[in-house]
């Protein structure tokens, strides 16, 4: 339903989250990852039918939801899995991988979310005001034309965070 709903608002993407294992550790692991893949698959394949590109976002650290890594996605391409990703800065702070998201992930990075964090929670600070190496991800990003959105906890954050993108990015 999203991906029609994507499609008939001419949206450029479609940023979906992937599942999880059961929070209480229930289950195969190798059982769930395998029933997620084949669901995002489905997600993946249709929306490619459907002219809509379909970018997976990682997940931050510290919960059962799959994709905290770029190991998960490089494994997932190894089996298949043909997607973009949105990149979350925030989330990818958090498990303090964001230079091997960058590095690794280079060639399917279509879009990015910006936000801040002090590298231990998904606090969604303004841009700037925690300790993401800003210049690192302008350096590994270069000139690539990617979309981006701002996440905030306030308008004012927003557009704090606006204006210390513009300015990373620009300069």
């Amino acid at each position: 339903e999203s991906v029609d709903h994507a499609r008939e608002l001419g949206a450029l993407l479609l940023v979906v989250h992937p599942g999880s294992s059961p929070p209480d550790g229930r289950g195969d692991p190798e059982t769930h990852w395998r029933l997620n893949l084949e669901s995002l698959s489905e997600i993946c394949e249709y929306a490619s039918r459907e002219r809509v590109v379909v970018c997976l976002e990682n997940m931050p650290a510290g919960s059962s939801l799959f994709f905290q890594t770029p190991g998960e996605f490089l494994r997932a391409s190894e089996e298949g899995m043909d997607f973009q990703v949105a990149l979350d800065l925030g989330h990818a702070h958090t498990t303090h991988l964001t230079g091997e998201f960058l590095s690794l992930l280079k060639g399917r990075l279509r879009h990015l979310h910006l936000h801040d964090n002090m590298g231990d929670v998904d606090s969604h600070l303004p841009v700037g005001r925690g300790t993401i190496d800003w210049q690192l991800v302008k350096r590994e990003i270069g000139p690539a034309s990617l979309t981006a959105v701002v996440e905030a906890n306030t308008p004012h954050d927003a557009l704090e965070s606006v204006a210390a993108a513009r300015q990373v990015f620009s300069s």
